[in-house]
């Protein structure tokens, strides 16, 4: 700012020109509308002639038309280039909507810059006679818009009334979010609509995550092909920012409870009192170092591998030197920087991120599933052991603290997902760290057809082989590693699988396989099984040839004759290539099969029946599949997930919640004690060590507030800190397991 009485006289005056050039150069856009009829007809075409200066440091970039009758919510709107420079005269045809109504109407003409910012407005009037074009107008408004500050990636719901006549040119709606002098813009369709009545349309509309504190224009148009809407509305919104749902440690940010870290020395307080607490939990010496137990009283053949042995009507598991062990596992340990949040279009949801670079570079990642998103993830659990331990010390205090929680808490070893892999390869060469392999089949290397190899095809055994082989190959004469499964969960043969194979031309030796066995259910008779099959086929060639249908129960028998024959081959396969270690099978979850057939198909096929399952132990849905299965089992994934009535973000696990962390406990250890007592169970391990993070734990991106699993199944939280109500239970139910198995057996005998 110049201020003038205390200018010299010279610099005063150069102050002056400096004004009038200022002045000269920023002369302002200029726009007029030229002559116009007075009367114009509904559908008629109307030539606008402009005449316009866009001078040449002017925001303006274009032209815009637009005729309206606002009593009626009739609009039209037309758009053109505009030349910066001289002066211009144009010509803007726009068409009088057929719906508009008898009476005046205004137009006007814009120079306008980017989004909505006009530099200079006309206007002119003129008056509407309905012809021959005319229609029942469209129309369309905003009769819902939630008032107050809209925030940054948050979601609102806004309700469009509109009416679509039956002979409008118009068919869909479109809703456009916009602020453009920051360049931001999204926008909706709905395509679906109703013609003839008044209509309520719902949108919820998401907030972009890049939109700026301000204002933001909310527009609405019934349009038709290309751009051209019938009638149009907007509504004006202000945009602020957003409120952070997670802190600075990965907590719930919009609460408090007993116990939240605030601060780091928060952090360093709970790590005290666990090393004290820690101090008074030794490793029990009442079991070996494999978790076999020896105070049984008895022992069997030391093979130094984990086995299984029936004794008296009950199923152990057998450790390697020989003491029989109720398997207590704790799933993923250590988990150094894992699970992780996908960060890409989320940032608004957390107060605060750590930085890649530097000490907290360790916390961050991107693709960790290999498919599904290409975002940045973040470990905010990994954060917190950083500010806890330093920079150069955390990865090996973290580690060392997994192993000596893992014997404190009275675990037997780790669980599924650790040990053997990424961070937890160094707790798999510790002393007295059991652990459960996983293996796949997943990679290209194994040629699938519709999801499922052709075990039948000698080239794609040998490939399931070596894959199986090259992944287990460090591991086969680990003592500590319990067993294995293939293919997580998932990998039973559905009918889908028969079916695809079935669609194969006569060089599948699958299809081949199949064919035949189908044709021994007809004693061989090709003309039997085209009639029940309804083709025309008079010879073997002639259905290896063709895609074929079955029956439904051939088709049900087929599946079965592929199951066995596929998972035959799998466990014969990892029977060869890991001759000492336990088989699991592909930990089967009750329910996600085509039918209870498949529980009994697996078990002919592996060492232990390993399954996951989400709830009591004695689950009425499978207690009956369990009778029936007269061989070992190990419930291989199990948690009663906490969800504090909602007050730390979390939402109840609809399938198996708890209260709070001592409800977690209690119904942690009546489980242990059901599972010790039956005949058949040796083991169960609890998914997983820590809580997964409020936000999810992907795969995906996108601005939504969870993606993927996010429950507080750990037993120590996203701030590294143990959950004490939970595991001082925890710990009493897992070392009286084998005590309780053992009791349990010597009461039925």
């Amino acid at each position: 700012m110049i201020h003038f009485s205390h200018t010299p006289p010279l610099r005063f005056a150069l102050a002056v020109l400096v004004m009038l050039a200022v002045t000269i150069s920023c002369t302002a856009d200029q726009i007029s509308i030229g002559d116009l009829p007075k009367t114009i007809a509904t559908g008629d075409a109307l030539d606008v002639p402009v005449t316009y200066t866009a001078e040449a440091n002017s925001k303006a970039t274009q032209l815009i038309i637009i005729f309206q009758q606002p009593k009626h919510s009739v609009k039209k709107t037309v758009y053109r280039k505009a030349t910066r420079g001289n002066e211009q005269t144009t010509t803007i045809p726009i068409e009088v909507p057929g719906s508009a109504a008898d009476g005046p109407a205004e137009l006007f003409a814009y120079l306008s810059g980017p989004g909505w910012a006009p530099t200079k407005q006309a206007k002119a009037y003129l008056t509407v006679k309905r012809g021959a074009n005319a229609i029942d107008a469209d129309t369309v408004k905003l009769t819902k818009v939630p008032s107050g500050v809209w925030a940054q990636g948050q979601k609102y719901n806004v309700t469009v009334n509109y009416t679509l006549q039956e002979k409008s040119p118009a068919n869909h709606l479109v809703l456009v979010f916009e602020q453009g002098a920051h360049k931001v813009k999204k926008t909706w369709y709905a395509r679906e609509l109703k013609r003839g009545a008044k209509t309520d349309y719902k949108w919820t509309v998401t907030v972009p995550s890049t939109a700026q504190e301000g204002r933001a224009r909310l527009y609405v148009a019934m349009n038709g092909k290309g751009w051209s809407p019938t009638v149009e509305t907007t509504a004006h919104v202000d945009i602020g920012k957003a409120t952070p749902i997670v802190d600075r440690y990965g907590q719930y940010a919009l609460n408090d409870w007993p116990g939240k870290i605030k601060t780091d020395d928060d952090l360093k307080r709970v790590d005290e009192e666990e090393v004290r607490r820690l101090a008074q939990w030794p490793r029990s010496k009442d079991f070996d170092k494999y978790g076999g137990w020896l105070k049984a009283g008895w022992t069997a053949k030391a093979t130094g591998f984990y086995r299984v042995e029936k004794r008296d009507g009950y199923w152990w598991l057998i450790s390697p030197e020989g003491n029989p062990c109720f398997y207590t596992g704790l799933s993923a340990v250590p988990g150094l920087n894992w699970p992780m949040t996908p960060i890409k279009e989320r940032r608004w949801m957390f107060e605060e991120l750590p930085s890649r670079e530097g000490a907290y570079g360790a916390a961050w990642s991107h693709r960790v599933w290999g498919w599904g998103d290409d975002s940045p993830y973040v470990a905010f659990h990994t954060v917190n052991q950083i500010r806890k331990w330093g920079e150069n010390g955390w990865k090996k205090i973290a580690l060392d603290r997994a192993e000596q929680r893992l014997f404190a808490w009275g675990f037997s070893g780790g669980g599924k997902w650790g040990g053997l892999f990424g961070d937890g390869a160094r707790l798999a060469k510790s002393e007295g760290i059991g652990c459960f392999g996983y293996v796949h089949t997943h990679g290209k290397e194994v040629p699938k057809i519709g999801g499922k190899p052709d075990v039948w095809n000698p080239e794609v055994r040998k490939a399931i082989h070596d894959t199986l082989e090259r992944q287990t190959r460090r591991h086969r004469d680990n003592p500590f590693v319990v067993g294995w499964g293939v293919n997580n969960e998932t990998d039973w043969v559905k009918a889908k699988h028969v079916l695809g194979f079935l669609k194969q031309d006569a060089d599948c030796p699958g299809k081949v396989a199949l064919v035949d066995f189908a044709l021994k259910r007809y004693d061989g008779n090709v003309a039997a099984l085209a009639e029940a099959w309804k083709i025309d086929a008079a010879t073997k060639d002639d259905l290896y040839g063709m895609t074929l249908k079955p029956t439904k129960r051939d088709l049900e028998a087929l599946r079965h004759y592929f199951s066995d024959e596929y998972l035959g081959f799998i466990y014969q396969t990892m029977k060869k290539v890991t001759p000492n270690h336990l088989y699991f099978g592909y930990w089967i979850v009750p329910f996600w099969w085509d039918n209870k057939s498949d529980w009994h198909l697996i078990a002919k096929h592996c060492d232990v029946l390993g399954y996951d399952h989400y709830a009591q132990f004695h689950d009425a849905g499978i207690e009956y599949l369990m009778r029936d299965t007269d061989m070992p089992i190990l419930l291989g994934e199990f948690s009663f997930t906490p969800h504090h009535n909602g007050t730390r973000g979390y939402k109840q696990y609809k399938k198996v919640g708890a209260v709070d962390d001592a409800d977690a406990g209690r119904q942690y250890a009546a489980l242990i004690k059901r599972a010790a007592e039956d005949p058949r169970c040796i083991g169960a391990l609890w998914f997983h060590y820590r809580d997964q993070p409020l936000t999810g734990r992907g795969p995906g991106q996108g601005n939504r507030r969870t993606i993927g699993e996010h429950h507080m199944m750990g037993m120590v939280d996203m701030t590294d800190s143990p959950k004490w109500d939970m595991i001082e239970q925890v710990r009493k139910a897992n070392l009286a397991a084998s005590a309780t198995r053992q009791q349990a057996a010597r009461n039925k005998n």
